[in-house]
């Protein structure tokens, strides 16, 4: 008796045959026939119960360096740390590792129909590392707080993709020379003059005592005057301005403070401002 059934090539040339078969059958017959063997997906997602000494390797070296370039942000009071850089350097490693996983399960077809992008969770963990450095930085006046700091937190994740990548000669060449820049350029900053912005405010009760005359005073000390703003206050006579100023030293600035608490026209004054990162 001959079987009324179809199976393997022959249901699929049946399939192909008829002319009025709709195209959604087709289409499941293609995903069924192409669907994995039962429980292969899950055997390549399914992590070795051998450890992984190269795996292990990866984050340690990568929490090694997060935690002694943090170490050198927390000595020096910065409001990122030893816990924060390793955290994060740990994190991208891991992000790395992940990638590179996935792209081997669908590589060598432990998930089929599934198309990995190796970089896409590294890219989305570089721009949320985007936000924690902004949240870093803080502006005061004309000085801004946290630039290194958050500059370190992105350099640190970068030299966690690099370890967690296996690229251990381009974590550690990142690394030396990140670290020798936190620590040693430090050092070399006194030495090299840079520009210093600062502003001064002071309120002045005489009218002989005008903006010209003040901007002469600022100027006679090596200051160089970027901006003047002025503001008045006629229910009590008083004129404030707010004088931003650029020099060379700290001591320009000082001395231009005592000349001006020296007039007696003057009732307040204050100095605002310090460079920091």
């Amino acid at each position: 008796m001959r079987s009324s059934t179809l199976t393997g090539k022959k249901a699929f040339g049946y399939l192909a045959k008829r002319p009025n078969l709709p195209d959604r059958g087709v289409k499941l017959f293609h995903r069924c026939k192409d669907r994995p063997p039962k429980g292969k997906a899950h055997r390549d997602l399914t992590m070795p119960l051998v450890p992984d000494w190269s795996l292990i390797a990866r984050l340690l070296l990568s929490a090694f360096f997060g935690a002694t370039i943090g170490l050198e942000r927390y000595i020096h009071g910065r409001p990122a740390g030893l816990r924060t850089y390793l955290l994060v350097c740990v994190a991208f490693a891991s992000l790395a590792i992940l990638s590179e996983e996935y792209y081997q399960m669908t590589d060598t077809g432990g998930l089929q129909g599934w198309r990995a992008d190796p970089a896409r969770l590294i890219a989305g963990g570089l721009t949320g590392i985007g936000f924690l450095g902004a949240g870093i930085i803080i502006r005061s006046g004309v000085s801004v707080r946290g630039l290194t700091t958050a500059a370190a937190i992105w350099t640190v994740s970068v030299i966690g993709i690099a370890a967690g990548a296996a690229r251990f000669q381009l974590a550690t060449v990142l690394y030396i020379i990140t670290f020798a820049s936190l620590m040693l350029l430090r050092y070399l900053e006194p030495i090299v003059k840079k520009d210093m912005y600062k502003r001064i405010i002071v309120s002045v009760t005489a009218t002989e005592l005008t903006r010209e005359r003040l901007e002469d005073l600022v100027r006679t000390h090596s200051l160089r005057i970027m901006s003047t703003d002025v503001a008045h206050d006629r229910e009590k006579g008083i004129v404030t301005y707010s004088i931003s100023a650029s020099g060379k030293t700290e001591r320009a600035f000082h001395e231009t403070y005592r000349a001006l608490v020296s007039l007696k026209d003057v009732r307040s004054i204050s100095l605002q401002g310090q460079d920091s990162t």
